[in-house]
Formats: C-alpha cells, structure tokens, sequence
C-alpha cells in the first residue's frame, strides 16, 4: 500500500481515536429501565456480532503481527479496541436493563496467512457496516438514543471497510449507500465463523438457510481482483432438494437499495451450478438461490430464499 495513502487514513484513524477516549463512559440505557421484546433482541444480536469481531481482530493482531507494517499495527490495534469498547457498551447497558448479555462463543479463522485474514477482516466488516445501516431504522422507532448512536457507528465502520480494501490493492467504494442487511441474514454470514455448538446461548435471529458458496481456490485477494464473472455456486445437495438439472431456479443479487437482480441459475450436479453476475452491481453484492423473483427487499428475500446469502467483495 502506497504510504500517502495509509498515513491519510491513519490521520483520520488516529482522529478517530482520540474521539473514542473521550466518549463517555456511561450506559446509554439508564439502570431498570424497561426495554421491549424487539430492542432486546436487536441489541443482543448486535453483541453476538461484536463479540466475534472482537475475538477475530484481538486474535489477528497476535497471530500477524510479524506481518504488520507500522501502519497495520497501529490501525488494526485501534480497531481491536474499539471493538472491545461496543462489546463493554453493550452488555453494560444489557445488564442495566437487568438483562443477561450474550456470552461470546467459540471461533475459527480458516487463515492462512495475512492476506487471507485480510480477506475475511473485510467480509466482517462489509457484514457489520451492512447490517449497523439496518439496525439504525429498526431501532428508531423504539430507542432513538441508541439509533442514533448505530447512525454514527455506521460511518465508522465503512471507514475500516475501505482501509481493508486499500490495504488489498483495491478503490474506495465510490457506491453512495450500503446495502442494508437483516438479522438473520448477517448470522447466516457470522455463522461461518462459529464453531457448531460452541455458544451459551443461541442469538435471538437465527438463520436456517443452508449455506451458499462461490467456489474459491483461495482466500487471496490483492491488486485487480475480480469476482468471477460467472460464479460456480456450491451447496449441500440434501438441503437444498428443489435445485435439481433443468429447475427453474434463480441467484438473486441484493446490492445498495435497489431492487434485487435476478439471474437464472444453472444446476450442473448435486450441490453445484453456475450463473452470470451481473457487471453493474458495485461494492458488496449479497446472493441468493430462489425459485421467486418476486422479492423486492431483504427482508423478503430472507422468506423466499432456497439458500444463501453469500457474500461477493466485487471489485469496485
């Protein structure tokens, strides 16, 4: 990465920073106060998505750090931090609801090496930033102190998106929203992360979607990629009975606030097909098999889906 390039973003990092030490250290939620059902588990799925960034960035900062140039030290650590800064806010404010916060599970890192734990820092944070942009309008019409508080995270994160990005050789995002996210859509993303069994407690949102795939050789992203431009999807054959040679099955792309895109799937085998990604979606696209193209929004989407989301970084 060009230095110019990394000491701007440090600079704006580092202002960042010395923001986040001065924020206050009082819960936003006052002490017995009555929160309702939905909030409750808006915020609690929200600390089962933080507690596993926080363990994936503090796990990464140990295993590369012989890897870090100065630069990826000193941001990778101030994320790190703020991470555990939203995991402390959140169960605080959870108990003073006289709540009983998630307790974090058990993760893996299928990393190989830096890049590669680059690769999926950026899935994280893409899902995060993605899924703070949904939070803010569910959580308005109920707590607006802590809507407002997910409207300023929002930026913050996207800022740690695009360090990731730039950081692997690619641009900014020049798309002017994200792509909101659901519930159970980000878990369906973390679950990958999570070793089976290994939570206390499950989270409130739970995804039974099978999981959907691009078929990837490896994890490494660097200057000039590309997502394939016809994708090979890949899921577990048995779960997905109604994707068989010659159905009349769709990938759905969810990308920014439009309206989704549906492409035909073409089931080549068991557990296995192709389809062509559109050219004009940019940034993060998220994808799903369906046999519905009626689905206008993620929220019915998620009812329709055959499987998925999965997750594309696209080039752009």
């Amino acid at each position: 990465m060009k230095l110019s390039i990394a000491l701007t973003w440090l600079s704006a990092l580092g202002l960042e920073a010395r923001y986040l030490a001065q924020r206050p250290q009082t819960p936003l939620i006052p002490t017995g106060v009555v929160l309702n059902k939905e909030v409750i588990d808006l915020l609690q799925q929200t600390l089962y998505m933080m507690n596993l960034e926080y363990d994936f960035f503090t796990a990464g900062v140990a295993e590369f750090e012989d890897e870090f140039t100065v630069e990826d030290y000193e941001v990778l650590a101030f994320i790190d931090e703020a991470k555990k800064y939203y995991v402390w806010v959140l169960a605080d404010d959870l108990s003073n609801a006289q709540l009983q916060p998630l307790k974090p599970c058990k993760y893996w890192n299928p990393a190989r090496n830096f890049n590669e734990w680059l690769t999926l820092a950026r899935i994280l944070q893409s899902i995060q930033t993605d899924w703070t942009v949904y939070l803010t309008g569910a959580l308005a019409p109920h707590l607006i102190e802590y809507a407002v508080g997910a409207a300023a995270r929002a930026p913050e994160e996207a800022r740690w998106e695009t360090y990731f990005r730039l950081r692997q050789g690619s641009p900014p995002v020049a798309q002017t929203y994200q792509t909101a996210i659901t519930a159970k859509m980000a878990h369906h993303l973390d679950s990958q992360f999570v070793i089976p069994g290994s939570c206390p407690e499950e989270p409130p949102f739970v995804s039974k979607t099978p999981l959907l795939n691009v078929q990837k050789t490896t994890l490494e992203v660097g200057p000039g990629f590309r997502e394939p431009t016809r994708p090979i999807w890949e899921w577990v054959a048995n779960e997905v009975p109604q994707a068989r040679p010659g159905a009349d099955l769709y990938v759905a792309f969810l990308n920014q606030l439009d309206s989704p895109v549906y492409h035909k799937l073409i089931v080549t085998g068991p557990g296995r097909g192709y389809s062509t990604r559109p050219t004009s979606l940019k940034g993060t696209t998220y994808a799903f098999v369906t046999n519905d193209t009626a689905a206008q929004t993620a929220d019915e989407l998620e009812k329709t889906a055959l499987a998925g989301p999965d997750i594309l970084l696209g080039p752009y």
